[in-house]
């Protein structure tokens, strides 16, 4: 069974995708099709048995980041360009392959609601297959931001549409973070410096911390993140059984790594979580910066509790949620 968190964002895109595209704004285009992290890959001929359809999965088939089973970051279906319809053109995610032995190297090229909307179209064009393979391994990072930009505009679209103005104006007002708190989501905790968001149903939590600490010096060391999650969390999230609580699980260490938005720079550091003294635990994703005098460091974190379920998508609407702080550049 979906959560409602997923069932709501799919009902929502069915109502609005249809009046706005990829840059926000009012289209007659269609909606568009396939499930979030699905990508269409359209060739002049076959090439799932090639090193180019190698390389594609290697990159954008890779095993999502920090979740406790595997699932591929994307799901690819390669399909001869003969068989690309009208029926398909309103997919979500297409990347066309294009080859020419008078193109005198190979390249990317982004289009948007070319045939629906939201909808993000890539042409990826060389002289023949091998130099398109050796390109995807050199611009790895190009392609898959590619594609994981275009789902988290999505769903940032659609928060702002539709999301609780009480909570997020609860949490602007209390730690100066603007956030699209989804519809559905509920007060668990509410203290001074830590606020604690979830949605729950029977089969899923997804949930999510804003808590802040003073800047004492080196911030954003790994150690120092996991510190001040793992102080909050013991403070005020218990687990099912007495005496237990969650934490950052020890069994792999996080990624912690700086990044840039914009004028912005966020420390983004992912995970697992478990409860100490009960069995049960999950991923998550984090993102620290410093106040605007220097003197804070305000975190916000998006957890999910799916243990029957895969869990990528809730991973990404969570980081959609918590990206929106600092918009989309």
């Amino acid at each position: 069974m979906k959560s409602l968190f997923y069932l709501s964002t799919c009902f929502l895109f069915l109502l609005s995708a249809c009046r706005s595209g990829s840059n926000g704004r009012s289209t007659l285009l269609p909606n568009i099709t396939g499930k979030p992290g699905q990508i269409l890959v359209v060739a002049p001929v076959q090439i799932k048995d090639t090193p180019l359809a190698d390389s594609l999965r290697a990159v954008l088939g890779a095993e999502y980041p920090m979740i406790p089973q595997h699932e591929p970051a994307f799901d690819l279906t390669f399909i001869p360009e003969s068989a690309f319809d009208r029926v398909l053109q309103p997919f979500r995610n297409i990347l066309f392959i294009r080859t020419s032995p008078d193109s005198a190297q190979s390249s990317l090229r982004l289009a948007t609601d070319k045939w629906a909307a939201p909808q993000s179209v890539a042409y990826l064009s060389g002289p023949n297959i091998d130099s398109l393979a050796a390109w995807v391994g050199t611009h790895a990072y190009t392609l898959y931001q590619t594609f994981t930009e275009a789902e988290q505009k999505r769903l940032m679209e659609g928060y702002r549409k539709v999301h609780n103005a009480d909570l997020s104006s609860l949490v602007a007002k209390r730690f100066g973070v603007w956030m699209d708190i989804p519809s559905g989501f509920a007060t668990r905790v509410d203290k001074p410096d830590f606020c604690w968001l979830s949605l729950e149903t029977k089969d899923i939590s997804q949930g999510i911390f804003v808590y802040e600490w003073g800047n004492f010096g080196s911030p954003f060391a790994p150690d120092t993140l996991v510190a001040h999650q793992n102080y909050y969390t013991h403070r005020d999230v218990p687990g099912p059984s007495p005496n237990s609580y969650m934490q950052v699980a020890e069994v792999i260490p996080p990624e912690v790594q700086a990044l840039r938005f914009g004028g912005d720079t966020l420390v983004r550091m992912r995970g697992l979580w478990d409860v100490r003294g009960h069995a049960m635990g999950g991923a998550f994703v984090s993102y620290s910066h410093l106040s605007a005098d220097g003197l804070r460091v305000i975190t916000t974190v998006g957890y999910i509790y799916a243990p029957r379920f895969k869990k990528r998508e809730y991973m990404r609407q969570l980081e959609a949620v918590l990206l929106g702080q600092v918009g989309e550049d």
